[in-house]
């Protein structure tokens, strides 16, 4: 259970620092978004965020990646939720659903390829008769 715990809050860590360093690279970015163009590059670098953020929590996990990583989206989505109901946003609201759709589907999609490599492992270590 501590271990699950872990994994979901070092997956959140994770995410948050990969978007910071980000921003490190595209200082632009922490001014108000002002074209669709740079919003999409900002969407597209939160989904990649959340992939690692996803694989991660898989990876500490060592079992069950897609659960955890789910963990991770709730986790992720209460603090969302509770950030948009008290803080006001100048971003318009359909990049603040995409922005949401790319954290959903990028930390699922981290966690799946967690799994799979994982299965793969098991499958080679299997077939060499090493399990």
């Amino acid at each position: 259970m501590a271990r699950s715990v872990f994994a979901v809050i070092a997956g959140y860590l994770v995410m948050g620092i990969a978007i910071m360093v980000l921003m490190v690279l595209w200082p632009q970015a922490s001014r108000v978004l002002s074209s669709t163009g740079f919003m999409l590059l900002n969407i597209t670098a939160r989904f990649v965020a959340a992939v690692i953020a996803g694989y991660i929590t898989g990876l500490v996990a060592r079992q069950a990646e897609l659960k955890h990583a789910a963990a991770l989206v709730v986790f992720a989505t209460v603090l969302a939720l509770i950030n948009f109901l008290l803080a006001s946003s100048r971003e318009p609201l359909w990049y603040q659903l995409a922005n949401f759709m790319a954290m959903v589907l990028g930390v699922l999609w981290g966690g799946y390829l967690r799994a799979a490599r994982r299965a793969r492992a098991a499958a080679r270590a299997a077939a060499s008769g090493l399990n």
